[in-house]
């Protein structure tokens, strides 16, 4: 692309992915050029001034150049869009003024520690880097710095915020049950070894709660899809207010749900909770003729070395023996320790 007045050309070229996603990164080789030759430096008069603003206006990003002291020297269209100033109100002021308050003295430090060494890089990797328009509201920002010759640094800022909420709908998307909005049965899992490690670090134990509605099936087939979806939604609901805070509550599938019981003392804690659980399912509101929505749930406890895989299939198979035997309560299994110990060793 160039400049339709200036002639000198400006590169886009995509950037490696950075922990905001992937991002085109403004490089403006017609400042090499701009400063090579004479008469043509930004700095060096109007004509020169005027050129570099045409050139600066073309670009698809909100672009900002600063002195080795911070002073604002030129700024664009777009980021006169982006910030709300005009560039008479920019230019000669120190880049703070595009700054939190809070983080300026900071961003002082680092711009000295740039200076040391800079080169065409994104700012503030693995960073949330903010910035603030006129009207003092603050907005996250990608901005990627490129050392312009003479010693100024040019700076192009975009406006992240909606990126980073695209990308935490997408990972919410990922690990949560469209239906219910509980973690689903990847979010659960990674719970539950996070939950194993903390148990190990503190000598504490996990419990994992197995849940299988009971006469959820008729449901379904007698009043529709529709109806036992409202119901797993209030059974969701219902699950989340009666669990401990910390314990994670998912659903794991059809009419099976999961809760992962955090930094237990003792397995009654768990059982404490199993039977919450069972009185919230009473009383569901099911249309139409009258179902007695109950719940089978199966308890498993160990401690920090034991398998979360073993512990979810002990419970699956608990809550299958509950179903089995009467429904509408809980079955526990054997406590397990550390080197395949069961109930806590005397």
């Amino acid at each position: 692309m160039r400049a339709e007045q200036g002639g000198y050309p400006v590169r886009l070229r995509p950037a490696a992915r950075n922990d905001c996603g992937t991002r085109a990164v403004v490089e403006v080789a017609a400042a090499e050029h701009l400063a090579a030759e004479p008469g043509l430096d930004p700095t060096a008069g109007k004509n020169a001034s005027v050129s570099w603003e045409t050139v600066l206006d073309v670009l698809p990003v909100a672009v900002v150049t600063v002195d080795a002291e911070g002073t604002i020297g030129a700024v664009n269209r777009q980021l006169e869009r982006l910030t709300g100033y005009d560039r008479a109100g920019l230019v000669g002021q120190p880049l703070e003024v595009l700054v939190p308050h809070d983080q300026a003295e900071a961003h002082r430090r680092h711009r000295h520690r740039y200076n040391d060494k800079p080169t065409i890089r994104p700012m503030g990797r693995g960073l949330d880097i903010e910035c603030r328009r006129k009207d003092g509201s603050i907005f996250a920002a990608d901005i990627t710095l490129g050392p312009l010759p003479g010693g100024d640094v040019v700076c192009t800022i975009r406006d992240d915020g909606e990126q980073r909420a695209a990308i935490a709908a997408l990972r919410h998307q990922a690990l949560h049950d469209p239906l219910t909005g509980l973690a689903n049965r990847t979010l659960l899992e990674d719970h539950l070894t996070m939950a194993l490690r903390r148990a190990r670090r503190r000598h504490r134990l996990v419990g994992v709660l197995f849940i299988d509605l009971d006469h959820f099936k008729p449901v379904n087939d007698l009043l529709g899809h529709a109806a036992g979806d409202s119901v797993l939604r209030d059974v969701a609901a219902r699950f989340e207010a009666v669990v401990r805070p910390g314990d994670s509550v998912g659903r794991y599938g059809g009419d099976e749900f999961v809760v992962i019981c955090d930094d237990l003392e003792t397995d009654t804690e768990a059982e404490a909770v199993a039977q919450r659980l069972l009185a919230s399912a009473h009383g569901l509101d099911v249309q139409g003729p009258a179902m007695a929505i109950t719940a089978s749930i199966g308890v498993a406890v160990g401690d920090g070395h034991s398998s979360g895989h073993d512990l979810l299939a002990n419970a699956d198979a608990a809550a299958y023996r509950a179903k089995a035997t009467g429904r509408d309560r809980y079955v526990t299994t054997p406590t397990t320790w550390a080197g395949g110990h069961t109930d806590r060793p005397t």
